[in-house]
């Protein structure tokens, strides 16, 4: 999904973004009755934005995919690790420590699938002075 975002700061190597919500819902449609007129977002100005441009974001999106992904997998290991635990320990305890154990390797693990779904600025337009 692009996105037009507007910068408002620079602060280093981040930029500081405005993005008009309606834009975003018109995409997404998840979000009902929201009251926000813009939302904030600070991105790496890898294409070295100024203040006032114009920019392009880009990021993956599928509701489904993202839930999957953030949600599924961490719920989906957990419990294999309580039920294994219980199973192969015979134990409540043991079940929980497992399941923690397998929610901990399930969060690594999403930390790194989801690297590929955050925004990315990946062109910019000036605005003419």
């Amino acid at each position: 999904m692009d996105q037009i975002g507007k910068v408002v700061a620079i602060e280093g190597g981040t930029a500081r973004l405005e993005i008009i919500q309606e834009n975003l819902c018109r995409e997404c449609g998840a979000c009902t009755g929201c009251n926000l007129q813009h939302i904030g977002l600070e991105l790496a100005n890898t294409v070295g934005a100024r203040i006032g441009d114009q920019v392009l974001i880009r990021q993956k999106f599928s509701t489904l995919g993202n839930a999957a992904t953030l949600y599924g997998i961490p719920l989906l290991c957990f419990v294999t690790g309580l039920i294994g635990g219980i199973v192969w320990l015979k134990s409540e305890t043991g079940g929980f420590l497992a399941g923690l154990g397998a929610l901990a390797g399930a969060l690594g693990l999403t930390r790194y699938l989801s690297r590929g779904l955050e925004p990315k600025i990946v062109a910019i337009q000036r605005v003419q002075e």
